[in-house]
């Protein structure tokens, strides 16, 4: 298992041993029996709030390189992240990005806390300035406390290039 610091430490409290703390920037990689998987973990901002930031802690989110001979796919897991220039830059200095999985709905809310996940503007922004091939958004739907259906990324998304797929609960998605 992969995690930062603070998460390592809940983590093995709940009995959990092999536990792998990365970094910002980061790498480890995984040989596979035709290539490897590279996972390189990435700054996440889980507030614009720089007060509520320091309570929530510093997260990460992961880019993913999945390698086999000529094959080549790329993945960014954003966390719980905003789509900051500082995180953005960073991500966008890995290049292409095949699969954008952002954490969406708008979670948190309308009191002092305000927003802790992106919502569809937050996801509209990441897409434009990342270009991903797909994006397969997650987080939306699994809390109380989110703001946003998931309807309003599918509104805010049409008319992008980016393909956007939703998936039911315990269905599956291939990307070649």
């Amino acid at each position: 298992m992969i995690a930062t610091n603070r998460d390592k430490q809940e983590l093995a409290s709940k009995g959990f041993s092999n536990i792998s703390v990365l970094p910002w920037g980061e790498q480890m990689v995984f040989p596979t029996k035709s290539g490897q998987i590279t996972i390189t973990a990435v700054e996440a901002k889980h507030s614009e709030n720089p007060e509520i930031l320091k309570v929530l802690g510093p997260g990460n989110g992961y880019f993913m390189e999945f390698e086999a001979g000529d094959y080549r796919k790329t993945l960014y897991w954003t966390g719980d992240t905003f789509p900051v220039n500082d995180v953005m830059a960073s991500v966008q200095a890995f290049g292409e990005i095949d699969v954008l999985i952002p954490h969406a709905g708008g979670v948190g809310s309308t009191g002092a806390l305000g927003k802790i996940s992106m919502d569809a503007e937050d996801v509209v922004k990441m897409v434009d300035r990342l270009k991903p091939k797909s994006i397969l958004p997650i987080h939306h739907s699994t809390f109380g406390l989110f703001l946003e259906p998931i309807w309003k990324l599918v509104q805010a998304m049409d008319g992008h290039a980016s393909d956007l797929d939703l998936i039911a609960e315990g269905s599956h998605i291939l990307y070649k």
